[in-house]
């Protein structure tokens, strides 16, 4: 008897989808704002930062996802990443009009440190490239895939930016769990690497 029927696999996904969402809404209620924009901006931020991460060790199970879902796997990772890049637009563009100034989506040079803090627009543009990269891997042959490892390194930059100024991030739990992420990100990046460098 078939037991991975097509019900089964679109609750999965669904399930997939939800619990990022679950967790964000129990750490917003758990610390509420009185300023509605702010909620946004943190919602937004940690919804798309844990939906960026599934994108990224999505690319660890190409195999397997697409023998599970029984769709190519490129259906279901985008899926994942259109959200994450979706709500991490939403997060720049609430911080800009809080701010009232598009400098906030800007890249800092001013000092290594500095540049950390605000790693958020350097990943959120790394992200954008990489993006770019895919939609246009015909032309751009093999090269295509180096550019697309850029949401590695916008997902460490992120995790920085997160680490060093967000206020969520202040409490231990949610500081060790980015740090893991940080570290699975890093483990499924060299897995890949390795993996290429024997073929």
């Amino acid at each position: 008897m078939e037991t991975n029927t097509p019900n089964r696999r679109t609750g999965t996904l669904i399930l997939i989808v939800l619990i990022p969402l679950i967790l964000v809404a129990a750490v917003l209620v758990a610390s509420p704002s009185d300023y509605m924009l702010y909620t946004a901006i943190r919602g937004a931020a940690l919804l798309g930062y844990l939906y960026i991460f599934l994108t990224c060790i999505s690319s660890a199970f190409v195999v397997e996802l697409s023998k599970f879902f029984g769709r190519p796997y490129m259906k279901t990772h985008h899926l994942v990443a259109v959200m994450g890049l979706t709500l991490i637009t939403i997060h720049g563009a609430t911080v800009a009009w809080d701010s009232l100034s598009a400098a906030v989506l800007l890249p800092r040079f001013e000092s290594p440190e500095g540049f950390l803090m605000w790693g958020g627009p350097p990943a959120y543009w790394l992200i954008w490239v990489a993006v770019l990269a895919a939609g246009l891997r015909m032309a751009l042959g093999a090269r295509w895939r180096m550019l697309h490892w850029l949401n590695y390194i916008a997902f460490l930059l992120a995790t920085a930016h997160a680490l060093m100024i967000g206020g969520d991030f202040e409490r231990p739990l949610l500081r060790w769990g980015a740090t893991g992420m940080a570290l699975v990100v890093i483990a499924v990046f060299l897995r890949k690497r390795l993996a290429d460098v024997r073929r």
